[in-house]
């Protein structure tokens, strides 16, 4: 029995799985330009961004080790695409400078999707493992076993978006590259639209 367990996530662990996800994504690129150089700045400003998390309908699935979250995933099951069907409302004149860059990339990503000519399909929203736990093989654990959990329900394609430099992560989990983009997050910085079939 491997010592990484994965499971559907329970309310009582979303707290935790928020945390995870806002202290893995606080050292990205684009979280200076979102939240700031200051390190505290992007730690809290990553860590509000997830405190909405999931959406109703996500599929989120955990990692544990000895009973403890150290991994989390999202995602929206065949056919109920967020980036397809739930287009970023505008902008209000006041929007934070996080809230511009977030409603950039999302419209870039979404203009991807499009272009994948609506076939039915799911979507990896979110990935993240604990930064204690990373390179200790978990995510080599949770993102195949997200795509069990949403092949269990449809076999439609699955979709994701990732910077440039995971890219090569997603490949060795069976994802090839679709396009890649502009990612609004940081100059220079890349992102890239990868699918999985059946």
């Amino acid at each position: 029995m491997s010592a990484i367990e994965l499971r559907d996530a329970e309310p009582d662990d979303l707290p935790m799985a928020r945390r995870i996800l806002g202290l893995a994504f606080a050292t990205e690129p684009f979280t200076e330009n979102m939240y700031g150089a200051a390190p505290l700045d992007r730690l809290r400003g990553s860590l509000d961004e997830y405190r909405r998390w999931p959406a109703d309908d996500q599929l989120v699935v955990v990692a544990t080790i000895a009973d403890t979250v150290v991994g989390v995933a999202g995602a929206t099951r065949g056919g109920s695409c967020h980036r397809c069907d739930r287009p970023a409302p505008p902008l209000s004149a006041d929007a934070t400078r996080a809230e511009r860059v977030d409603h950039e990339f999302l419209a870039r990503v979404t203009v991807g999707h499009q272009s994948f000519q609506r076939e039915p399909h799911g979507h990896i929203a979110s990935v993240a493992v604990d930064p204690a736990a990373q390179g200790l093989g978990v995510g080599r654990v949770l993102v195949p076993g997200l795509i069990e959990w949403l092949r269990s329900e449809r076999s439609e394609p699955i979709l994701l978006e990732c910077v440039t430099g995971r890219a090569a992560f997603y490949e060795h989990c069976g994802f090839t590259r679709l396009e890649e983009f502009d990612d609004p997050g940081a100059p220079g910085l890349r992102a890239v639209l990868m699918r999985r079939d059946h």
